[in-house]
Parts: C-alpha cells; sequence; structure tokens
C-alpha cells in the first residue's frame, strides 16, 4: 500500500508516544478501490493537545472538534482525535464533541461504511461496519440506522447519490428508502453545500446514477426553484451532461445551461440566483441558454456578429454544447477560426479609428460618437479592408451628414 512518508511518519511519531494512529475515511476507500487518494486523513486516540505537544507548531484547523494539521515537508496532513459527537441541532454538525479513546466509536459516528474503515501498516484494517465488503460490492450503506445518520447530517443524502455517480455503486435499498422518507431535511442546508454537491453529482463518470433523483423528493428539496422539471427531464438532460464530461476543461456555465437547459428562462435565471453561482458564471450560462436553441450563423458577417456580441471563448463553449446536441458545427468553427487567426475586425477596439479621433476630425461628440462607430464597425465586419483610417474618416463623414448632427 503507497502510504506517502510525511502519514508513515505522522503515524509512528504517535504511535511512539503510546497513542493509536490510522488513516481513515475517504483514503482508505480509495487505496481499496486501486485509486491515489487527494487527501490523506488520520486520526488518533491521541488529543489535540497531545498532537501539538509531539509535532510542534501545527495549524488549528478545528481545534474544538479534535482537528489539527500538521505540516510536513510543506504537505498538510489533518489528524483527528477519536470523538464521539454530541446532539446535532442543525442537521449539520453536532453542538458538541467528546473524546473518546476507542476507535470504533468513532468510526461508528461516519455516514457510510465504505468510509468507516481505518487503516495502519502494523496492524492492517480495522472495519467493524464491513465497509469492506461493501466495496468489493459496490454498495453505499449508512452506518448503523440510516435516519439517524440523515437526521444527523442531512446533507449525508445528497453526499449518497454524488459518491453512486462518482463511483458506480449502488446505494442499499434501506439506506435509499430513508433518504426518500428524509427528503425534506436537506432544506435545513446552506444552498451553497447543496450547488456543490449538485456539480459534482452532475458531472461524475456515473452520471447514469442520476436517475435516484427520480426515485424519491430529494431533488425537488434541493432544488426547489425547478419544481417537478426534473422528474419529467432528467434522462435527456443527464445524456447531455454525460457528453459534456468527455470534454476536457469543460466549465460550470456549460453544466448549469445543459442542467436547465428545458426551463424558460426566468426559470432557469432563477435557478442560477437561487445557486449563488458567481457572476461570471451567471452572465456565461444566460448567455449560453439565449443560443443553444437558436440557429448557427451560416455567414460569415453573421459568425462576425456573433462572435462581436458574446465574445470569441464564449462562442468555443457555445460550440461545444451544439455539437453535444447534435448540431453541425463545422462551417461556424472553421469560419470563426480563420476570423480569429487573420484577427479580421469583429469589435470596437479593432477599428483603426476611435471615439477620441472621431470627435476631433469630425467635430461630434456625445451618443453619436458610439452610434458613429458601430455603424463603422458593421461596414468593416462586411468588408475588412475598409479597415483604413482615412476609408473611415471618409465614412464618418458619409453617416455624420445622414445623421444631421
Amino acid at each position: 500500500m503507497n502510504i506517502p512518508e510525511g502519514v508513515k511518519y505522522i503515524i509512528n511519531a504517535l504511535s511512539e508516544r503510546g497513542h493509536e494512529a490510522f488513516i481513515v475515511g475517504g483514503c482508505v476507500r480509495d487505496i481499496i478501490l486501486g485509486n491515489t487518494p487527494k487527501d490523506w486523513d488520520i486520526t488518533t486516540s491521541a488529543t489535540p493537545y497531545e498532537v501539538k505537544d509531539i509535532f510542534g507548531k501545527v495549524i488549528e484547523t478545528g481545534i474544538q472538534h479534535g482537528t489539527v494539521t500538521v505540516l510536513i515537508n510543506g504537505e498538510a496532513y489533518e489528524v483527528t482525535t477519536y470523538r464521539i459527537d454530541g446532539a446535532y441541532v442543525d442537521f449539520r454538525r453536532p453542538s458538541n464533541v467528546l473524546f473518546t479513546k476507542n476507535l470504533e466509536e468513532d468510526l461508528m459516528r461516519r455516514d457510510f461504511t465504505m468510509n468507516a474503515i481505518a487503516y495502519r501498516p502494523e496492524t492492517g484494517f480495522v472495519d467493524p461496519y464491513k465497509g469492506i465488503d461493501d466495496i468489493k460490492q459496490k454498495i453505499i450503506r449508512a452506518v448503523g440506522d440510516p435516519d439517524r445518520r440523515f437526521n444527523e447530517d442531512a446533507l449525508r443524502m445528497l453526499r449518497a447519490i454524488r459518491f453512486s455517480c462518482r463511483l458506480g455503486f449502488g446505494i442499499e435499498e434501506k439506506t435509499l428508502r430513508s433518504i426518500e422518507e428524509n427528503a425534506r431535511l436537506i432544506e435545513n442546508i446552506s444552498v451553497e453545500r447543496i450547488r456543490d454537491e449538485v456539480i459534482k453529482a452532475f458531472s461524475s463518470e456515473y452520471i447514469e446514477n442520476i436517475f435516484y433523483f427520480e426515485e424519491n423528493r430529494l431533488i425537488k428539496y434541493a432544488l426547489p426553484q425547478s419544481g417537478d422539471y426534473f422528474y419529467k427531464k432528467l434522462r435527456p438532460v443527464s445524456a447531455d451532461l454525460k457528453r459534456l464530461s468527455k470534454i476536457k476543461e469543460s466549465s460550470l456555465s456549460q453544466l448549469f445551461t445543459l442542467l436547465f437547459q428545458y426551463m424558460a428562462e426566468e426559470d432557469f435565471c432563477g435557478n442560477l440566483t437561487y445557486l449563488k453561482l458567481d457572476n461570471k458564471t451567471f452572465k456565461e450560462a444566460t448567455i449560453l441558454r439565449k443560443h443553444l436553441f437558436t440557429p448557427l450563423p451560416q455567414n460569415r458577417y453573421e459568425v462576425k456578429k456573433l462572435i462581436n456580441s458574446i465574445g470569441y471563448p464564449c462562442l468555443l463553449k457555445l460550440m461545444e454544447l451544439k455539437k453535444i446536441k447534435g448540431e453541425d458545427i463545422f462551417y461556424i468553427e472553421s469560419t470563426s477560426k480563420v476570423i480569429i487567426d487573420n484577427k479580421e475586425p469583429v469589435s470596437l477596439k479593432d477599428l483603426k479609428i476611435n471615439g477620441n479621433d472621431m470627435q476631433k476630425l469630425l467635430n461630434i461628440k456625445g451618443k453619436a460618437v458610439g452610434a458613429l462607430l458601430l455603424m463603422l464597425l458593421d461596414d468593416v465586419m462586411k468588408s475588412p479592408e475598409l479597415n483604413e483610417k482615412d476609408i473611415l474618416i471618409s465614412l464618418g463623414e458619409k453617416y455624420k451628414n445622414s445623421m444631421e448632427l
């Protein structure tokens, strides 16, 4: 088992001082699955203050809940004391924790059996809830009573479906039934947490498992602005998102465009607002949605107008979505690339004349300056050879007279 030297050092240092220490949770699950863990979590019988005493300076990440971060050669590792959670008062976090010396008591509080496994090289696996068997059988099962687990932390219901989509695992029947019965509890979770789980679920490799949302009301409560949308459109949406997942470096704006694509514009924007997307993603998604079901331009001038309207980076994303929807993008893809490669004018900044020139040479000001520049840009997009200062001044004179300034 390929465990980083920093992790081994922490476990050995704690053991030498008479404490138990194990890697635990997602990193153990990933190792069993043959994947390389992104994070390494360590659980120990030592209190946070004993950990501080052993390693000196640590980051007090969540010391009130038993967690400190130990830095080894610039790498950060979270070390958490075995604990028993107190009463949950907000369906998300315990009001207090009690430290314990019993590893199995710590594992008992965790969400799913596949995440309730501990390991250290000297003694091997500690697996009181048969998580290894569930991993081998590709089953997501709550630790103990699923109703209790989901009442402790309602976000776990979304995590179950997200793990199913990410790993390709099925959800055990009792656990799935509990999600249906407790679905409304998700209303107590912050929108930001829900948004993050939704993004991970709908961008996962095994997105076909998103059909678990068809079997319960969880998505309706998680995204209340969506109404019955997902019961009607989940299958075509997931098929499109499956294709999107094959595109390297796809964006959140593309994901949300496809996710809510069949909604009316008002509902589309309402869901983006509800999920508190950043302004850039919000703006780009609304642009992509506006053009998703609009026919692509079939002449050079209209292609330039579209680039001018939404920008070339956004056009590239739109073309990817159009391809996913089965449209032929050959003409606009090849034409737009030539336009950009040849630096043909598509915006006001590309003109060889500017507002100051207009004011000085043509003696105009105010809104007329912008209006005149737009007229010149339109001419230049039709005929790039007109983009010379003398020619633009001459055209400007003509338009100035016709505008009766």
